[in-house]
């Protein structure tokens, strides 16, 4: 007893067993993961791994790109994407448990929070670059020997992750001057000129944000809402996504689905709901904190219900920077002001508490349903030696972008009619293609390749994982099937199916996984074929690379 005594006493050591912990916890999740699309994807055109897509024009901004592509060039593998993942929110969390304000509560409920844990860690995704930076800004803005220094810079990163971060730092970069201004009497003084500096880098880096991304070069498709995505668009998005809301099924799955257990998820429902927005009053008292959150809350769910309805690794990015303010404001304030202050923070201790919830229940949820099915059928792929060089083309395109990391095959993309490793989701593509067209692709392929050729049929998806739908397996009342954002059809009919199966032999089935959908695997019959419809050098321009 008394070794547990001084241990808990020792509060530097409990908080290295807390980052042990959780570097275990993440690493082994890491162990299990399996590269999807949007991960894949950003890593390829970072390393320049296709000549469809570069950074300028692209949808996200360049600070990623550019540390993954730096990692690549000195290492020159493809681990530098999960690595570099995880060192990035590692140095977050270091900074967390060593450096913040807080009590060991608060750290833990943020440090064992899902987009600390698994979002912003184990999927490798810009997101955990804005949580240091954020963090990074919560310690320098809180110095006085550095605010004035490292502010600007933090700024200007930040803005370059992604574009909710741009939101943050163009709004932090306004309001913290006019504020000052404010505080001054509205007098130009040297209060307000020292900080002009850093605020102008602020908005430096929105500026070069925005001329990154906008005009949109390669996916237009992305940016425009489809019929089948305009439900989400109906209704006021309240960062809906972070509360326990989305999580009804992880809270029944540990506490049982009897009546009390239902009235206990209603109650913290509507708490978390309310939450969201009342962990502003944590920052009451200051009038810049107060205000910057409230501008940036107001500019969230305006963006997430006008332009993007988002995820929950975009909405948490909005738990992370009210953390960064209130780390600023507990600097400055030793203790909560008032009842106002008190509520502010019981709503901001609820939100965090909130993101364990699905820690527990879906941190290693990739041990039974991988996020991709990529891994498993790139070990089929490798494992099977007339495979090898296979060249793999699927009904719906968006299936192959996370197979580069695995498998050097040649991808076909249907909607470009050319190999390459990255889909470009514009509206220039062939935005109609039907099973015939597969077919002939593939047999085009094999003839001027010299290799197999593999079609991949997608499953529908399904919100229930252990329904597993196929058009090859049934007959469909509809004789199509919307892909790429809703914009791409792709046709099918009984007969061409049957042609299909008739010439080429099924080699393995997928189910669904948690973010991607599943697939049939069938290996072309070698075709006799007319050499003359080879492949034109255009559609073969990428392919030398692979």
């Amino acid at each position: 007893m008394e070794f547990i005594d001084k241990y808990f006493k020792n509060n530097k050591l409990f908080k290295l067993t807390m980052l042990i912990i959780w570097v275990i916890i993440t690493c082994c999740a890491i162990n299990y993961h399996s590269m999807w699309r949007d991960e894949v994807r950003n890593f390829m055109i970072a390393i320049n791994a296709t000549n469809s897509i570069h950074i300028i024009g692209n949808a996200h901004p360049a600070v990623s790109y550019l540390i993954q592509k730096l990692g690549y060039l000195i290492f020159h593998t493809y681990k530098v994407l999960p690595v570099s993942s995880f060192i990035i929110s590692f140095l977050a969390v270091f900074l967390v448990l060593f450096f913040s304000p807080f009590g060991i509560i608060t750290n833990i409920a943020f440090i064992f929070g899902y987009f600390s844990l698994y979002e912003y860690t184990v999927m490798a995704r810009n997101y955990g670059i804005s949580m240091l930076l954020m963090i990074v800004l919560a310690m320098v803005f809180s110095s006085e020997n550095y605010r004035y220094k490292l502010t600007g810079p933090t700024l200007f990163f930040l803005a370059n992750t992604n574009v909710h971060s741009a939101i943050i730092s163009i709004l932090f970069s306004f309001m913290w001057p006019l504020c000052v201004w404010r505080e001054n009497r509205w007098s130009f003084n040297e209060n307000v000129r020292k900080i002009l500096p850093a605020a102008t880098m602020g908005c430096a880096g929105f500026i070069a944000c925005v001329l990154t991304i906008y005009p949109p070069r390669y996916d237009d498709l992305a940016a425009q809402p489809s019929i089948s995505n305009i439900k989400h668009y109906s209704k006021i998005n309240f960062l809906d996504e972070i509360t326990i809301s989305p999580f009804e099924g992880c809270f029944y799955n540990i506490f049982g689905t009897g009546y009390i257990s239902h009235k206990i998820f209603t109650l913290l429902k509507y708490i978390s709901i309310i939450s969201v927005f009342s962990c502003i009053f944590s920052l009451w008292g200051d009038v810049l904190l107060f205000s910057v959150a409230l501008v940036t809350h107001i500019a969230f769910v305006s963006f997430f219900t006008i332009v993007y309805f988002g995820g929950y690794r975009h909405q948490s990015l909005w738990i992370v920077f009210i953390f960064a303010l209130f780390w600023i404001y507990r600097k400055n304030n030793k203790n909560t002001i008032n009842y106002l202050n008190k509520f502010g923070v019981f709503s901001l201790s609820f939100m965090l508490f909130v993101q364990i919830l699905p820690s527990v229940s879906l941190e290693f949820h990739e041990i039974q349903t991988p996020n991709s099915r990529a891994r498993e059928f790139a070990k089929l792929v490798i494992n099977t030696p007339d495979l090898s060089d296979a060249t793999i083309i699927a009904s719906d395109d968006a299936i192959i972008e996370s197979m580069p990391y695995y498998i050097n095959n040649g991808l076909y993309i249907m909607m470009q009619r050319k190999f390459d490793r990255v889909v470009p989701y514009s509206s220039n593509g062939r935005l109609n293609y039907s099973m015939e067209d597969i077919i002939k692709e593939s047999k085009r392929n094999s003839i001027c390749t010299h290799t197999p050729s593999i079609v991949l049929i997608i499953n529908d998806y399904s919100p229930n994982e252990k329904i597993i739908s196929n058009i090859m397996d049934n007959v469909q009342d509809v004789n199509y099937r919307k892909y790429s954002y809703g914009h791409a059809v792709f046709t099918f009919s009984e007969e061409q199916k049957r042609e299909l199966k008739a010439q080429s032999t099924e080699i393995a089935r997928y189910p669904n996984g948690y973010l991607e959908q599943g697939f049939i695997a069938y290996r072309l019959n070698i075709p006799d074929y007319d050499v003359s419809k080879c492949l034109t050098e255009n559609e073969l321009s990428d392919f030398s690379g692979l």
